[in-house]
């Protein structure tokens, strides 16, 4: 169940970035900023689920 829920989480930022993208797509120069908010937007919700779900990695 773990990874359905880290897909879901991706899945979601990324719509929501896609979205933003869509209203913008006529402007690069808001689009690309915009696209990399979301790239970074994305990895950390990941980042915080994965956290969430299986705890604090001990070496």
């Amino acid at each position: 169940m773990k990874p359905v829920w880290q897909i879901l989480a991706v899945v979601a930022v990324s719509a929501a970035g896609g979205q933003a993208l869509s209203g913008v797509k006529e402007n690069p120069w808001l689009a690309v900023p915009l696209g990399g908010l979301a790239v970074v937007l994305a990895v950390l919700v990941y980042r915080w689920v994965v956290g969430r779900l299986d705890g604090p990695y001990t070496t």
